[in-house]
């Protein structure tokens, strides 16, 4: 699993919840209509897939897929470490 990966999964997953809206890696997931709601959905997801748990400041503290996606990789590393 790499940065690159991760993003990728992350984008698919934002298409999924909001297909109206093109998705910038590097733009805010709350300039493009994420909520709570949709947080509390993707981070299941996420848990889901790569096994690991985002607190929702994780979230607010790093909004974008790319910065998001940085710390998705750093827990799923430590928790196969």
């Amino acid at each position: 699993m790499n940065l690159e990966e991760v993003m990728e999964t992350m984008v698919a997953l934002w298409q999924q919840i909001l297909p109206e809206q093109e998705i910038d890696v590097q733009e805010s997931i709350f300039v493009f209509g994420a909520d709570s709601i949709k947080i509390m959905g993707m981070m299941n997801q996420l848990q889901e897939k790569y096994g690991i748990t985002l607190e929702v400041t994780d979230v607010f503290e790093h909004d974008t897929i790319q910065d998001l996606s940085r710390v998705i990789l750093e827990k799923a590393l430590e928790k196969s470490a």
